[in-house]
């Protein structure tokens, strides 16, 4: 099955932009099925919910790492996956920006039923985002908790990476 065909989105850390498409063009792939307008709908409609109305025009490389970061989500949003894989999806993003991304993500995702497999490095991504968190030590799950109360945990003890 096609990458396309499949419906799980993939963010991937590296992002895995197309260096030789538009930001409209990696956001629209996999859409090819739809006729031409309601494909430049959905695509408007996600650029704006990532904060980067005006910027369809414009290639990877003319991006920050910030605004690549956000058309790789985008481009795995845009197709309502009902599983979403998520390596540090949020990771390059500055504090404001990341605080409304991460907002945004879990909206959509929240609002289509898509269940997200996010890895993060980050406790607040963490904590901000998942119903339920695994916590790993050395390539090993050590506890699975609902994220309220690792948070209530992880807070009475100092952290120790």
């Amino acid at each position: 099955m096609a990458p396309e065909d499949r419906a799980i989105g993939f963010v991937f850390q590296g992002l895995a932009l197309f260096p030789h498409l538009t930001v409209n063009g990696n956001v629209a792939f996999g859409l090819h099925k739809l006729p031409k307008a309601e494909r430049a709908d959905l695509v408007a409609k996600e650029l704006k919910a990532v904060d980067l109305e005006g910027l369809g025009d414009r290639y990877p490389h003319q991006l920050s790492g910030g605004q690549q970061q956000r058309v790789a989500i985008a481009r795995s949003l845009v197709r309502r996956p009902q599983l979403m894989l998520m390596d540090e999806p949020f990771s390059d993003l500055d504090p404001t920006t990341r605080k409304n991304v991460r907002a945004e993500v879990l909206r959509i995702l929240r609002a289509h039923g898509t269940t997200a497999i996010i890895v993060t490095h980050d406790r607040e991504d963490a904590f901000h985002v998942a119903d339920r968190i695994a916590a790993m030590d050395q390539g090993r799950i050590v506890r699975i908790a609902e994220a309220a109360v690792l948070r209530s945990e992880w807070s009475a003890q100092p952290f120790t990476p």
